[in-house]
């Protein structure tokens, strides 16, 4: 047994290797988890390996889990790992031990307050076999607390993996979503994937970018087969406070990734730094002059990063170059704007849907 973990419950009805590992890191999701489990559940695959790992949570999850195993009996041909973190390691290090503990021949992931459509895991193993590769993405629909709900293709049919490399990155349209979750991929290809010291922030892309340069063969299924649930707790909402520090791992690893890369692959990582320092502004964690003295040297870079529009853009040279002032002006000019949009699309569609729900 690994060092600071208990396995709490393993149940299995299947004798040999698995065809498919899901990994589940659980943290703090006790009101959304038994909802991901049933929809894990429902998946018919031939055997089904389910990794469940409870990073020390605080609100109840654990018991939820119980629950839900107690009540739900392990169907022909699915293993079921429960096990229980004694302290809190980070999303990173969990996904990692899952990883290692798989012994599936494809590995895909859940976050413990998503679902999955019933036939998803399925079809992504048929689509697999039938096109004979390595990756197998998926799209995904957008839901939760004051969001749009919609369905966010992520390709269709065969992608060269240097163009989802891009894409994923904000390098090249369309840009594509970097989550592990949507995306089930050979378990080989998880070997010597690595994550640095103290991550808490990106470790999607940072296995993502690893596995790519393998040069994977890569197919994408348009529809959203996997249902990604926006909430105010989660750590995507709550990250401001850590990107200094998550930017100081982050970026070293990121330039090392580059070195004797070709161009395309560089200017792929490039935007992806871009990306983040532009988070980093945005968040206020840290002061102009620090953050120009840090991250100057990207200034010539910022274009590179075809997500951003023209005034987000200006505004990040504004930063990078020093100019603290007319950088915060705009940025707030920018905030007010965006939030403005935001809420007229919300209260559009809110009416829209009550009129929709009045006529039915």
């Amino acid at each position: 047994m690994l060092a600071g973990r208990n396995i709490m419950e393993s149940q299995e009805s299947y004798a040999g290797n698995p065809e498919l590992t899901v990994i589940v890191a659980v943290y703090n999701s006790a009101p959304y988890l038994k909802e991901t489990l049933a929809s894990l559940f429902s998946q018919r695959v031939r055997c089904m390996e389910l990794i469940l790992i409870d990073d020390c949570s605080t609100d109840g999850s654990r018991g939820v889990i119980s629950d839900f195993l107690a009540h739900n009996p392990v169907r022909e041909g699915m293993v079921v790992q429960s096990i229980r973190h004694d302290n809190n390691l980070g999303l990173a290090r969990t996904r990692a031990e899952g990883v290692s503990l798989a012994r599936g021949e494809w590995i895909i992931f859940c976050d413990s307050d998503d679902v999955v459509e019933y036939d998803a895991y399925p079809r992504m193993l048929e689509t697999a076999y039938v096109n004979d590769v390595d990756i197998v993405v998926c799209g995904f629909k957008v839901f939760g607390e004051r969001v749009l709900p919609g369905i966010s293709p992520q390709g269709d049919g065969v992608i060269f993996w240097k163009d989802l490399f891009l894409s994923v990155a904000q390098a090249r349209f369309p840009v594509m979503h970097g989550s592990v979750c949507n995306k089930l991929m050979r378990r080989r290809l998880w070997k010597d994937v690595v994550f640095p010291d103290g991550l808490f922030f990106w470790e999607d892309i940072v296995a993502l970018f690893q596995i790519l340069m393998k040069k994977p063969s890569v197919y994408a299924i348009s529809e959203g087969l996997y249902h990604y649930r926006i909430r105010s707790g989660s750590l995507v909402a709550t990250q401001s406070s850590f990107l200094g520090n998550q930017c100081g791992i982050l970026i070293p690893f990121f330039e090392n990734l580059a070195l004797g890369m070709t161009d395309d692959i560089i200017i792929g990582i490039r935007s992806k730094i871009i990306e983040l320092l532009y988070r980093l502004l945005k968040s206020g964690s840290v002061s102009a002059k620090d953050f120009q003295h840090n991250y100057g040297a990207y200034l010539g870079s910022v274009d590179l990063n075809i997500k951003h529009n023209f005034l987000e853009r200006m505004h990040l040279r504004l930063a990078l170059s020093g100019n603290a002032s007319a950088a915060f002006v705009l940025g707030f000019l920018n905030d007010l704007g965006y939030s403005l949009i935001k809420t007229i699309r919300y209260v559009v569609w809110r009416m829209t849907d009550l009129v929709r729900h009045n006529k039915s």
